[in-house]
């Protein structure tokens, strides 16, 4: 990414112009009040608030280079000690101390005592193979709070993201951006109705972009959401250099072209060696699955990718087994090319993290990269060794995201770019389906079952990777895992086999097979002449949802799915069995389309009880206003799970 940007920079800002001018920053700094701020009731139930905050980046010139200045300035109260672990380190966004213009931090106590710390308590630290500097707060108390303010300068960049929302309540937040006024930024905020406002001074001859808002919610992190991408955050480019000229910058139609560039350069005189790997791998007389699949079976198995080295030439990479992403991206779009293989680089973002706007071209959404192969309607995902040419990967399904094709002006190849949606997975093909035949021992101390469970598409993909992947070992370990958590957990298991988990071979296309025997004691209670049989623990530990808080997210969930059960249980001669109206459910959600259920019944005939459960969810996205529905449903799995049934002697 930053080599697909810094090139086009340096033809776009040749910078001419400088000014003389006052920092933004320098009217924020100054003198920190030791008067403590009065709190609502509301606010002193939470750990810390954040009275207000107020961040100011600002593009300005020095020694007519232009540089961006991040400022944040905090007020802090802290309500309680857990606050105070919070905040007593402040993260620098810096990677050198020469980068920090001023920096001032001071804890203010309850009785208005000052503590002030500066540069010289900055620290290293390493959290999770990661180096960070901190500024580490001394004097912090419980009723007390903490200001802080700092100016970072850094080197130019042209998109932005400012996380705005977290999980402390803000009461006052500001966000500006100024530029001189030749250099236009545009903004979006997201999550939030507050748009961005814009002033021009024409005495500093700078434009200004802002936003305030009041009473920023604390965030929580919820189950079945996109609870990251949700949080309100601004993203900001720049959108025009009016010294240069009035044509938009950093556009779509641009981005296409510029990823085709740098991903085809070099692509001539690669042939040979891309003709050499053709033959190698006996590509030519393939059809476009099979090829595909070849492809990404033998890049993903032989060549590595490899984050802290340079991008080389196609033949270096290819000799050496490793390389650069960029490289292996090229890798790829060499083979199809010289097999004609129609494909389409495509450009997305997580959309759990962030989704792909397509109304506002800021290349930070540009961050995942796929391969769409339009002929099959299928996708490869170069990243993730794990998965194989099929559906995108969930994690991209339907939203937007930014296709390039090839095409031809004038002669010469370049890259037309598409915004267009990536599609949801169907429910259909990605199904989760178990049958479990139970018998009874002699004492009926035991159950002794027949275990099935046949995984198919994105349920399939969540494991049968994995377990291809593993050593014998750690397969035993997921095995036992893996049924123990959709059976019972004292469960032991026999004779297992599995089915279709070579990922590099036509065995991705079937379903992923699990079968075993198990056996089982804590599903058994006995009371006189009855036998209780704890039948919902069958289908394993269900999760619940009962939230002491208002919901904040709409449903998201990966992919549509279904669950199919089908318990047989036989009934030991002599013994009848009682409390079978519990094993039924028929919870819909209540709309037309019934998009999500759980619906289980039986049937018992010539001693044989058979229970069927199906549990399915067609879309990914459910509005906010569906949330009880969906806890029904999902909550409904939880509550079989407590069903017990009785088995009695006659007399």
């Amino acid at each position: 990414m930053k080599k697909v940007i810094w090139t086009v920079i340096a033809v776009l800002f040749i910078i001419t112009k400088s000014y003389a001018q006052k920092m933004a920053y320098e009217k924020e700094i100054g003198t920190i009040s030791n008067k403590l701020s009065t709190i609502t009731a509301t606010e002193a139930k939470e750990p810390a608030i954040i009275l207000s905050e107020k961040v100011v980046i600002e593009y300005a010139f020095e020694d007519k280079n232009l540089y961006k200045f991040y400022f944040r300035k905090r007020r802090v109260h802290l309500n309680e000690n857990t606050a105070i672990e919070q905040f007593n380190r402040i993260y620098l966004p810096i990677e050198d101390d020469k980068q920090i213009v001023t920096l001032k931090a001071v804890a203010i106590g309850k009785n208005g005592q000052l503590k002030e710390v500066g540069k010289e308590h900055i620290k290293q630290i390493e959290e999770e193979g990661r180096q960070f500097s901190i500024l580490a707060i001394e004097g912090l108390e419980e009723g007390g709070e903490l200001e802080y303010y700092y100016c970072i300068k850094q080197d130019l960049r042209f998109f932005g993201t400012e996380n705005i929302q977290d999980d402390t309540f803000i009461r006052n937040y500001q966000l500006a951006i100024i530029s001189p006024n030749h250099l236009i930024w545009e903004g979006n905020i997201y999550n939030t109705n507050q748009p961005f406002l814009s002033t021009t001074d024409t005495v500093a001859k700078t434009r200004t972009i802002k936003v305030e808002l009041k009473n920023v919610e604390q965030a929580y992190s919820e189950k079945y959401s996109a609870s990251d991408a949700n949080l309100i955050r601004a993203e900001y480019k720049i959108a025009y250099n009016k010294a240069k000229s009035e044509d938009r910058l950093f556009t779509w139609a641009q981005a296409g072209k510029r990823f085709y560039e740098i991903y085809h350069d070099g692509e001539e005189e690669s042939q040979s060696t891309i003709a050499a790997l053709v033959k190698e791998l006996g590509l030519k007389d393939k059809s476009e699955e099979e090829a595909v699949r070849i492809i990404e079976n033998y890049i993903k198995t032989n060549i590595a990718i490899q984050k802290n080295t340079d991008a080389a030439r196609i033949k270096d990479v290819v000799a050496r087994k490793y390389g650069h992403k960029d490289n292996i991206y090229q890798l790829y779009l060499f083979l199809f090319d010289y097999l004609n293989i129609p494909s389409q680089m495509v450009l997305c973002s997580n959309r759990f993290e962030k989704r792909f706007d397509k109304d506002f071209d800021t290349w930070n959404f540009l961050n995942e990269v796929l391969f769409y192969l339009p002929v099959s309607k299928k996708y490869v995902h170069p990243d993730n060794i794990a998965s194989r040419f099929g559906p995108a990967p969930d994690e991209f399904s339907g939203t937007d995201a930014l296709f390039i094709k090839t095409s031809t002006l004038g002669g010469q190849k370049t890259g037309i770019a598409l915004t267009k949606k990536i599609e949801e997975l169907p429910l259909n093909g990605n199904n989760d389906d178990m049958w479990f035949n139970v018998d009874f021992s002699e004492n009926l101390s035991q159950i002794k079952g027949s275990y099935k469970r046949v995984l198919d598409g994105q349920p399939a993909a969540e494991i049968r990777p994995f377990y291809f992947l593993s050593n014998d070992e750690d397969r035993k370990a997921l095995l036992t895992n893996i049924i123990k958590a959709y059976t019972v957990n004292d469960a032991e298991i026999k004779n297992t086999v599995i089915e279709n988990f070579n990922i590099n071979s036509d065995e991705i296309n079937k379903p992923f097979t699990i079968s075993a025997d198990i056996t089982s004691k804590s599903v058994i209670e006995k009371a006189g002449n009855k036998v209780i049989l704890k039948v919902g623990e069958l289908i394993g530990q269900q999760v619940e949802m009962y939230n002491e808080k208002p919901r904040q997210n709409p449903i998201e969930i990966p992919f549509p799915h279904s669950y199919h059960r089908v318990i047989t249980i036989n009934i030991p001669k002599g013994y009848t069995i009682k409390g079978l109206d519990a094993l039924k459910f028929n919870i819909l959600y209540k709309n037309e389309d019934k998009t999500m259920g759980f619906v289980s019944g039986y049937t018992l005939e010539n001693n044989v009880l058979k229970i069927d459960i199906n549990e399915y969810y067609t879309n990914i996205f459910y509005p906010k206003s569906a949330y009880a529905d969906f806890a029904k449903i999902i909550n409904a799995s939880a509550d079989f799970n407590k069903i017990s049934i009785v088995l009695e002697k006659g007399i």
